[in-house]
């Protein structure tokens, strides 16, 4: 009797043991269902970044990620290029890489250099300058573009800066540089300096107002500087680069003892002591809807030069054109003005930027790893903004065609997994045209499991039945991305 007591009670725990066991499976093998990553530590985040940055280096000009016909437009400036502001997708191009001298843009890169100084907390904008005589506009080269500054006159390092963006002033570029750093070599020194640090290898300056033919640049590098110019100084644009005229002297300018109503009835433009309101030289303000900056230039030996900017219905696009004809100042600004509309017409006419504000992040089960469960992130999206340049394709503008995004991951990841492997892909669909493929890659590195744990991990990867809606649901999920 208890014997057969024994082996009842042995028989009851080999059972319940086995029940636990099968039960505990039951779970362990559900939780494959339903996978809970653990959230990225620091250093896995900064792995995650570097791993994104070393496989898609950020780049500031790049190419559009679907392939298009070369436009051919009637563009009469020997070269040319437009690209997205946004992102940097080149969209138009025409002899880009000419080296040229970018004349009065130069002034530009003497705004940037400004505008880093007072960043840094050195300078500010209220700061009155002192005006060596080599910046009075009586000792410019001939037919230079000029503020009118004068002896004595007293200025802010903001009023220069307005004389540089809309009347294009030599006078006010030499007293920037001597302001900055003392002098134009030094400051010159500064401006190579600043180019190099962006990637630009063909720009190169030897005086800061562009009147030198020594200054050099590619219509391509110089697009790639004002975008990063738009990024890093976006409120350049409605304090400067969008004023149409410029009065200057004021009053409070005029050199002590000279009253503003005797400067304007005898006073001498040269010698800074004449209030002269000039028009900005830029001509596609008010002409091109949308046009807000940035800057012309020419000399003879560049042609009419521009470097603009436009914004329309939220997309921003960058034009550079280089080398443009002209018989005289008015004839080579008509052609100039042509140009620019052309240009921009056609871009907005052919392209729309979309800016989304979602990015795939999905979690995968993990079979054989030391865990269980992986995050998915849309590579290089997870670190930057993500905006595409869709074309208006027919059905586009109408809502006919939308943009979709079609996922492609597998049902589960096998370790070892290294952070950045690609595991899938993200597609964005307009109708039937892939426009864009974004990797989805692994957040963090998962090694591979214990003995034991991988042979239980294989009995429920047999076992494991991803939900079939589970892919349905993430398809739906992300079908219509959220835009702005």
């Amino acid at each position: 009797m208890k014997q057969r007591t024994k082996h009842l009670i042995l028989i009851i725990a080999l059972f319940l043991t086995t029940a636990l066991l099968l039960t505990g499976f039951a779970v362990y093998s559900s939780s494959f269902n339903t996978p809970n990553p653990s959230p990225l530590s620091l250093n896995e985040e900064l792995s995650l970044y570097n791993s994104i940055e070393k496989a898609h280096p950020a780049s500031i000009l790049q190419n559009l990620p679907y392939p298009v016909i070369p436009a051919e437009l009637p563009v009469q400036a020997y070269s040319a290029v437009v690209i997205d502001a946004s992102n940097g997708c080149v969209l138009y191009e025409k002899n880009a890489d000419a080296l040229i001298p970018p004349a009065s843009m130069t002034k530009l890169v003497v705004m940037y250099v400004v505008f880093e100084e007072i960043q840094s907390g050195r300078i500010s904008l209220n700061d009155i300058v002192p005006l060596q005589k080599e910046a009075w506009a009586k000792n410019a080269p001939p037919n230079s573009s000029l503020m009118f500054l004068g002896e004595g006159q007293t200025v802010s390092l903001d009023e220069l800066l307005t004389g540089l963006a809309v009347v294009s002033g030599n006078d006010a570029a030499v007293a920037v540089a001597q302001y900055i750093s003392g002098s134009m070599d030094k400051f010159i020194d500064r401006m190579n300096l600043c180019v190099r640090s962006l990637g630009l290898t063909q720009t190169r300056f030897v005086e800061s107002s562009g009147y030198s033919e020594l200054n050099m640049t590619t219509p391509r590098e110089f697009a790639s500087f004002c975008k990063t110019y738009l990024e890093k100084f976006p409120d350049s644009l409605e304090r400067y680069h969008s004023i149409e005229s410029f009065t200057y002297p004021k009053a409070h300018n005029l050199k002590e003892g000279l009253t503003y109503t005797l400067a304007l009835e005898s006073g001498n433009a040269l010698e800074g002591t004449l209030p002269i309101t000039q028009y900005a030289t830029n001509k596609t303000l008010g002409k091109i809807d949308g046009a807000d900056g940035i800057k012309t230039g020419f000399i003879y030996e560049s042609g009419y030069n521009l470097a603009l900017t436009v914004k329309r219905d939220g997309t921003r696009f960058i034009s550079v054109t280089m080398g443009g004809p002209g018989r005289g100042s008015v004839q080579g600004n008509e052609i100039r003005l042509k140009d620019a509309k052309t240009i921009m017409d056609w871009a907005f006419n052919t392209f729309k930027t979309v800016s989304l504000q979602d990015t795939v992040i999905y979690q995968l089960p993990v079979f054989y790893g030391k865990e269980n469960a992986l995050s998915i992130v849309e590579s290089p999206y997870f670190s930057r903004t993500h905006t595409i340049t869709i074309p208006l394709i027919a059905g586009f503008r109408e809502g006919m065609v939308k943009l979709e995004k079609k996922i492609e991951l597998p049902d589960y990841i096998e370790a070892p997994i290294k952070a950045g492997d690609i595991v899938g892909y993200c597609r964005y669909m307009l109708g039937s045209i892939c426009i864009e493929t974004t990797e989805l890659i692994s957040s963090r590195s998962i090694e591979k499991a214990s003995f034991i744990k991988t042979a239980v991990d294989s009995a429920a990867e047999f076992l494991y039945k991803r939900k079939t809606s589970s892919i349905n649901q993430l398809q739906e999920q992300y079908r219509s991305p959220l835009t702005k």
